[in-house]
């Protein structure tokens, strides 16, 4: 049985600020480390080849069918209630606006950012 807290806690994404410790009641939310949201430019933009001579009106091949997440949202893990790190190869999201974007994309709703020492640091349930 959850109480109005609990029941808010639990469908609810907040972005703390502070330190934060782990909590029994807080999901850690983590992205990979390899994440295309990076804040450092790739090295040289890619230049694709010359269109082909002779085109064709239909496609040359069928639409390949992949395991590759449909969204970048679908990399990230949820951590189990009690941490306040990520595993290995996953980061903190390191931003109240990626925090708020995953919850769009989930279907929870963002509270708001906080700082707050009893919660993990960064974007948490």
């Amino acid at each position: 049985d959850y109480s109005n807290d609990d029941y808010y806690n639990a469908i609810s994404l907040y972005f703390n600020t502070a330190d934060g410790n782990s909590n029994d009641e807080a999901k850690p939310i983590c992205e990979p480390l390899s994440s295309p949201w990076t804040s450092t430019p790739s090295s040289k933009p890619s230049t694709s080849s010359a269109p082909s001579v002779n085109p064709t009106s239909s496609p040359s091949s069928k639409p390949s069918t992949s395991s590759a997440p449909s969204s970048i949202f679908d990399t990230y893990l949820v951590m189990e209630p009690g941490t306040n790190k990520c595993a290995d190869g996953y980061q903190r999201l390191t931003t109240a606006t990626k925090c708020e974007s995953y919850a769009d994309y989930s279907g929870y709703e963002y509270a708001s950012t906080v700082k707050f020492n009893r919660w993990p640091k960064g974007c948490f349930i």
